[in-house]
């Protein structure tokens, strides 16, 4: 079965005076199938100028069931999330948070709103 990507696009993670506006990012995947376990790989890339992977992590999600995932993304002026599998079961979301221990309303990007690539 192909390969199916998609992509958040560019992040800006800066705000008003250079502050980082998510420390972190949660990465959530949920398999609405109910037969196999569908295998999962996320890429965050730092656009700080030149475009650099800052993580790259797969795992496994069974059928209905779900997967959260945290990748630090504090030293980031913007960055670019994205997610491939080979199941089209699988959605993905993710959400900021930010220094507070907040949501960032900026950087929630669910399933309808990813690109694919």
């Amino acid at each position: 079965m192909a390969m199916i990507k998609y992509s958040t696009g560019p992040l800006n993670n800066l705000a008003f005076r250079n502050k980082i506006v998510s420390k972190n990012i949660i990465i959530n995947a949920a398999h609405r199938g109910r037969n196999d376990q569908g295998k999962v790989h996320v890429k965050v890339f730092a656009l700080n100028g030149r475009r650099r992977l800052i993580a790259s992590l797969s795992f496994v999600v069974g059928p209905l069931s779900s997967a959260i995932k945290i990748i630090d993304v504090s030293k980031t002026k913007a960055y670019e999330v994205q997610f491939s599998s080979s199941d089209r079961d699988i959605l993905f979301a993710v959400f900021g948070i930010s220094p507070k221990n907040k949501y960032v309303a900026a950087h929630r990007v669910v399933h309808s709103e990813l690109t694919r690539i």
